[in-house]
């Protein structure tokens, strides 16, 4: 690989849209996550209000901050005309408490052990195989992650909870709010004709009822 592709690979950022939950943010994602894998310089918080500004920046005075515009849908736009077409970018919700793998055949889970390094080898394959969109597999079922196939580039639904795009400024419409990253997995699909997904990857957070933390 060239050196500049190599760099581009890392040169990515972890963007984390967040509303009145320092408190959240701060016990799963930013512990379990940022500081577990050392994450914080790749990382910028959008920020939607005065008082969130104070809060976080308290908790986590290190971390970068963008002031963005009120709504997750509304924020998610304004990082998608906010950075360059083809910025690298992972989109994090703030309440990841895991990152895990299984090695097929075995359904063990086990914990990413450098998550700098996935992040990368995921764009470096969706590059690969001319993905815009890539994600993990949407659930922490460890027994139906083994029957899948590592990789897979059909329309499969990309859950937003971690996300990574090569930024192509496509807008996300008011009519579907409250399933953002349905229409995300479409509107990359109808570009790309393909979206990428790690299906031996996954993550733990909130929405899953087999989180265990």
């Amino acid at each position: 690989m060239k050196k500049r592709t190599r760099k581009a690979l890392h040169d990515y950022v972890i963007v984390i849209p967040t509303y009145k939950r320092a408190d959240v943010f701060f016990k799963k994602t930013y512990t379990r996550i940022i500081q577990r894998y050392n994450l914080s310089h790749k990382v910028l918080l959008l920020i939607q209000c005065d008082e969130d500004e104070v809060a976080y920046q308290k908790c986590t005075p290190h971390l970068k901050q963008l002031r963005t515009p009120k709504g997750l849908l509304h924020t998610v736009n304004y990082v998608a005309k906010y950075y360059p077409k083809n910025k690298h970018i992972v989109i994090m919700h703030d309440d990841i408490t895991r990152l895990l793998h299984i090695n097929p055949p075995s359904a063990q889970r086990i914990t990413v052990k450098n998550a700098d390094q996935l992040f990368c080898t995921m764009f470096k394959l969706m590059i690969q195989h001319n993905c815009n969109l890539g994600g993990f597999y949407p659930t922490n079922y460890p027994l139906s992650m083994v029957r899948q196939p590592n990789i897979t580039t059909d329309l499969r639904f990309i859950h937003d909870p971690i996300t990574l795009i090569r930024n192509q400024k496509l807008m996300l419409n008011e009519r579907f709010a409250y399933k953002m990253d349905f229409e995300r997995t479409i509107q990359y699909y109808k570009q790309d004709k393909r979206v990428f997904r790690l299906n031996h990857y996954t993550f733990c957070t909130a929405y899953n009822p087999k989180t265990t933390t």
